[in-house]
């Protein structure tokens, strides 16, 4: 094949990159191996290379021009599953090359804020879509071709992440097949009240049964015209099987049975009649399967007696499908597939038209889209071009991973060589056991000693940490390097988990950013706007954090607490369930009050991220009325959650009352989603049965007690070790913007300044908790070696010095809650789509059918994204419930609060597309060098916070090491000043 005869391989194309593989040059030819022309390279594009393609009966009916006429050449396929090799610059956060990934029937969608569809993330009715195969990209930049191919190239925005617990051939089947079933069984409300009948046991029938059958269906009928699938219909779940052309009365036994029909049979011979009289009164039928020829005719009649519904659904959205991938890796659902080399597929397609397949072929490329060695095929210059291309991209973005892995080198090199030198210090400086440490190393003595029975009676939490250090030491003696534990082996089991901190916190910061596919897992997109450097230097910065970094040195639980913490963080994120409970129930080996974390926080995530969708075409307008969240939550179970940037105090209460509104509703669909929660809840909850409370030992000085101003303190810790982050909010509070510095002004502010209307009450609440809740335990004014011990001094040395500081609280809460939105950088929409609610909505009773019309939301351009009301919620739920019920004050059961809180608030500075245009730009002199990376091109508050971090390091390591005392009770035994 010459180069003058690729130009014309496809016309009307623009000179794309040339891929190979199985096209059909014409209606009822069989298909050939071939050269094709994709279409022109966009940053927002990804190259994959195709591992395997299911076929699909679309493949069939287009090939023959079942549908209309087809656009020949053609290559069909869309159940694509492969490696992505070639990645845009601003491709969909979260591709990487060389991960797995898949392509659907859905090649491009618009995503413009115009579009109704994709503003409300039902992409797949854009009107502007492009099919994955057989159709015209806009602009004339070419033709879309499938997965019968050794590569293909499609938007980003369509391409898949596939997790790890589905094999490659049933998640590509799923794509089309899955999300075809799955997306009316989500919309029409399939759940543990819907009896659903599935006509057609094929390639999406089967599939139909295993979904809903795993959303809990009480009652799936499956129907086919013969019986040979009857076996096969009990395996994949079904309670029963009907042979419509075998069973003579089937019709009447099972007449208004079903709450819901999926058909998905495309034969216009059906019997359409009998169909619709299985369903119960208010049921609904809905046709996935698309006849080339029309249906049959309707008596309307008895649909209008009936109050039955037809309705029509194409694939499912990208965020039901991620739904439904992420569903089918939890429950272990597989589709039956037969698996075929690639070279097959003119047989494949074959006995998929003669209805053979049983139940999905799956075509393979050999040797990762190589031909095999029997095909014939004229290699082009031009293809061998587009290869050279393929591995120098791939080559560009090895590169840019090995300088992000050096990156974050230095970062854990940094961290490493200051918690190496802080040990040390602390080594020659106080060698013996210092405080609790005589309890927790003369516990881990008797772990070590495999006396695992005792235990000392002044230690609360579990033996997570001796566990940790009889596992490490265990190894090091195993293997020779260890023949006697000191209190420096023992010491440096926090080192370990130092050398992890930098790893762990740089992934739940990319999973906080990262928005997977549509579904937010802890609430932000990717700060695709922040340099590496900068991603790099906020992990250094929250390992530096000073309660965290001095416990670092010291055999204290807190280190090793707050990293199984985060660990389970990032397997929420990842939606690795199985592990998750694992994680968490490690967690709680460190301590009782992760619960709160591991449970309780990540289980109020998967409430608000399953209930924010809702219903599907439903969404409120900002500031929306109580009637409007009250209905909205109930009728549509979709919850009222505005940005944290742009909630007003009311917005706190109407999120609330939404969640608990919607959460009633949708109870039992949620359980299924709550399990591994609730599975930890009840460990925890044995546990305590068991111990006969929550702490270990020491139970009368531990005595769990309603501790409200524990909630008060919070605001003033964070403030005072994160005002870096914080003091732009003040000065733009106060200073007129045009009198502000540009890397700090914000712009206007005056929505977030608290009003006196809100304010009064709530320090009136707080005045009353200071006056009757203010409790000082025995500890803290017993034992001046803590600093809190001075800073209550200074609170109880006065009457009033304790409501004097309730303003301190207030704004300091205001402060932190603000960062947690991030930048107020919303923008105004300049036009309201309409929403539509007449319809009644599937699944729910009558009364929801008259309900009035809430307009839709505003449409925000992705960098305006940012944290939801929900998560400050489930961020404020957990802080409080682990802490107000502890009567002692200290600094480091702090520290898991604001360790999630700092990563919510790791935003970039500026935003915009200026401020993007701005890094591209070349730096050429020093000056400008010198102020891009102070603050032009480079968060400056990271390097106030690196700043002010050391300072309090130092401060108080020093403090620690050079200024003991002695207690005239105790002589000759040094005391120190610690956290």
């Amino acid at each position: 094949m010459g180069s003058e005869e690729e130009k014309k391989l496809v016309p009307g194309s623009k000179g794309g990159d040339v891929f190979r593989g199985w096209m059909a040059h014409g209606r009822g030819t069989p298909l050939q191996y071939t050269g094709f022309r994709v279409k022109e390279w966009e940053e927002t594009d990804v190259d994959i290379a195709v591992e395997c393609c299911g076929v699909c009966a679309s493949d069939v009916h287009v090939l023959r021009s079942g549908w209309g006429e087809t656009i020949y050449p053609c290559c069909v396929g869309h159940e694509i599953i492969g490696t992505a090799v070639r990645v845009g610059s601003h491709a969909r956060p979260g591709i990487e090359i060389g991960d797995r990934v898949g392509v659907g029937p859905q090649g491009y969608t618009c995503r413009q804020a115009d579009c109704e569809w994709c503003s409300s993330h039902q992409e797949n009715y854009c009107p502007r879509r492009v099919g994955t195969y057989g159709d015209r990209y806009p602009n004339e930049k070419g033709i879309s071709y499938g997965g019968f191919a050794d590569h293909c190239r499609h938007n980003s925005y369509s391409v898949f992440s596939i997790p790890e617990a589905l094999d490659s051939a049933s998640a590509g089947v799923m794509l089309c097949a899955g999300s075809t079933v799955y997306e009316p069984l989500k919309e029409w409300g399939a759940g543990p009240e819907t009896k659903v009948g599935v006509i057609g046991v094929g390639g999406l029938g089967h599939l139909g049964v295993l979904f809903a059958k795993a959303m809990g269906c009480p009652r799936v009928v499956a129907f086919s015209r013969k019986g040979d699938k009857a076996a096969d219909a009990m395996k994949l779940g079904a309670d029963e099987y009907v042979a419509t052309s075998e069973q003579e009365d089937w019709s009447e036994k099972y007449a208004s049975s079903l709450d819901l029909i999926i058909c998905t049979v495309s034969d216009p011979r059906m019997p359409l009649k009998e169909y619709l009289g299985l369903l119960r009164p208010k049921g609904r039928f809905c046709q996935v399967g698309i006849p080339e020829e029309p249906l049959p005719a309707l008596d309307a009649m008895s649909l209008v007696l009936n109050g039955t519904s037809i309705s029509f659904s194409d694939s499912a959205s990208r965020s039901n499908i991620r739904e439904m991938l992420e569903l089918a890796a939890s429950k272990g659902i597989k589709a039956w597939t037969q698996v075929r080399p690639m070279k097959e597929v003119n047989e494949a397609l074959k006995e998929m038209e003669e209805g053979k397949a049983r139940f999905r072929i799956v075509l393979e490329n050999e040797g990762g889209g190589k031909p095999s060695s029997g095909t014939t095929v004229e290699m082009s210059e031009s293809i061998l071009d587009m290869e050279d291309g393929l591995r120098h991209s791939y080559q560009r973005k090895m590169e840019s991973l090995r300088i992000f892995a050096e990156s974050s080198f230095v970062t854990w090199a940094i961290l490493l060589g200051l918690s190496t030198f802080w040990h040390q210090c602390i080594e020659t400086v106080v060698p013996r056991p210092y405080l609790d440490e005589f309890f927790h190393i003369q516990q881990a003595e008797l772990y070590l000693q495999g006396r695992f029975s005792e235990w000392h009676p002044k230690i609360t939490t579990p033996p997570g940490l001796y566990l940790v250090s009889l596992l490490y030491l265990g190894f090091l003696s195993l293997v020779g390097i260890l023949h006697q534990v000191t209190v420096a082996d023992l010491r440096r089991t926090n080192a370990w988990a130092a050398a992890l901190f930098p790893f762990i916190c740089r992934s739940v910061l990319r999973g906080v950013a990262i928005d997977y596919d549509g579904i937010q897992l802890l609430d932000r997109t990717l700060p695709w706007l922040w340099s590496m450097a900068e991603i790099n230097h906020a992990v250094l910065n929250i390992c530096m954090f000073p309660p965290l970094f001095f416990f670092f040195g010291l055999y204290y639980t807190d280190v090793w607490s707050a990293l199984s913490v985060l660990i389970t963080i990032r397997l929420h994120q990842k939606m690795a369930t199985k592990y998750l409970v694992l994680a968490g129930i490690v967690s709680l080996f460190f301590r009782q009050t992760n619960i709160m974390w591991v449970a309780v926080y990540l289980g109020a995530l998967e409430v608000a991220r399953r209930l924010r969708r809702g219903r599907p075409g439903f969404e409120y307008v900002p500031s929306a009325t109580w009637s409007a969240v009250v209905l909205g939550s109930w009728q549509s179970l979709c919850i009222y959650d505005p940005l944290v940037a742009q909630a007003s105090f009311e917005d706190y209460v109407k999120t609330t009352l939404s969640i608990v509104t919607a959460s009633v509703g949708a109870f039992k669909i949620l359980l299924a989603y709550l399990k591994p929660y609730i599975i930890l809840l009840g460990a925890f909850g044995y546990f305590v049965l068991w111990n006969g409370g929550v702490v270990l030992g020491d139970k009368q000085n531990h005595i769990p007690s309603l501790h409200l101003a524990q909630m008060l303190y919070i605001w003033p810790y964070i403030m005072f070790f994160s005002y870096p982050l914080l003091y732009p909010y003040f000065l733009n509070a106060v200073i007129p913007q045009e009198y502000i510095p540009s890397p700090v002004r914000l712009g206007s502010t005056k929505h977030q300044i608290p009003r006196l209307i809100v304010a009064i009450p709530i320090m009136a609440v707080m005045l009353g908790v200071v006056h009757f809740n203010t409790i000082v335990h025995p500890f803290t004014l017993a034992d001046n070696r803590h600093y809190t011990f001075y800073v209550f001094r200074i609170l109880l040395r006065h009457p009033a010095n304790k409501y004097l500081a309730v303003p301190i609280y207030f704004y300091s809460a205001w402060a932190v809650i603000t960062a947690f939105g991030g930048l107020p950088n919303v923008q105004t929409p300049s036009k309201k789509l309409p929403g539509d609610l007449d319809a009644p909505k599937p699944g729910l009773p009558d009364r929801v059918s008259r309900k009035p019309r809430f307009p839709s939301a505003p449409k925000f351009s992705a960098h305006d994204r940012g944290n939801h009301v929900s998560t400050m919620l489930a961020w404020l739920l957990a802080s409080s419930l682990s802490l107000v019920t502890a009567p002692l004050v200290e600094p480091r059961y702090f520290i898991v609060p604001w360790l999630v809180w700092r990563l919510h608030v790791a935003s970039p500075w500026p935003t915009g597309a200026e401020a993007y245009k701005k890094r591209k730009k070349k730096i050429r002199t020093f000056k400008a060098w010198y102020k891009a990376v102070l603050y032009a091109q480079h968060d400056h508050r990271l390097w106030l916070e690196t700043i002010w971090f050391l300072a309090v390091n130092w401060g108080v390591c020093y403090v620690f090491l050079n200024w003991g005392f002695e207690w005239p009770q105790d002589k000759g035994k040094v005391q120190r000043f610690m956290w």
